[in-house]
This record gives C-alpha cells, sequence and structure tokens, in this order.
C-alpha cells in the first residue's frame, strides 16, 4: 500500500456477490468509520491494491483508513461490530500485520484484537 503506516481495511467479497453488492456494503462501513476518532476513510486506489487482487469486485472491497489519535482499537472495535451485524469477514492491515475479523462473540472478537494490538510496533 502507498502508506504503509496506515490502516488498510477489506471487506470480503460474498459467494455469487455482484460487485455493486460489494460496493454498497463497503460504503456502510465507510459511512461509519468516518463517524469516529479518523482523520480519512477513502477507497484505496486501484495501483495500490495488492497483488493477486483482481477485478471490479476486488477494488469495490478496500478502504484506506487514516486514523486520528488512538484511533485504532475504536476502529478495530467497529469493524468487528459491523462484520458480526452483516455477517460479512473483515481483513484489516496495518504496520504488515493483518487481522481476520468475522462473526464471533464480542469476546472472541476483544481477544483477537487485543492479541493483534500486542503484536504492532509501538509507533502504530
Amino acid at each position: 500500500m502507498a502508506d504503509s503506516g496506515g490502516l488498510v481495511v477489506q471487506v470480503q467479497p460474498g459467494d455469487d456477490e455482484e460487485p455493486g453488492e460489494l460496493a454498497e456494503l463497503t460504503g456502510w462501513l465507510q459511512g461509519e468509520l468516518l463517524d469516529l476518532d479518523v482523520k480519512s476513510v477513502d477507497p484505496v486506489p486501484e495501483q495500490d491494491v495488492p497483488d493477486g487482487a483482481k477485478g471490479i469486485a476486488a477494488l469495490a472491497g478496500w478502504l484506506a483508513v487514516n486514523l486520528g489519535p488512538e484511533a485504532l482499537k475504536t476502529v478495530l472495535a467497529k469493524v468487528a461490530d459491523w462484520a458480526t451485524r452483516n455477517d460479512r469477514a473483515v481483513e484489516v492491515s496495518i504496520a504488515g500485520q493483518n487481522l481476520k475479523l468475522a462473526r464471533a462473540t464480542r469476546q472472541q472478537q476483544q481477544e483477537l484484537i487485543d492479541a493483534f494490538l500486542a503484536r504492532l510496533p509501538a509507533e502504530s
């Protein structure tokens, strides 16, 4: 990604899902993230989508999140909640670390988030 220090969120496409549906779901998540203490939430430019992600469906699910101060834990909690409510899998990446969030109990989600945060370098 262009900014390796930023958070990247990918809504995983569902089976036989149309690109428009994925784009709509991603837009809903983008709107919810913009309600948090973040500087911006923008679609990832086509040239920054990782190799292997192909076609319009691959582009539709990617968001770049420019975090505000102390926002990472809040953003991760929002993404986990959104993934559960929408029965979706969402992958987040920051500082070379990846976390996949899907339907799970709140306790399981919190344990995953805490373990993910513990793996991050101090400057993230």
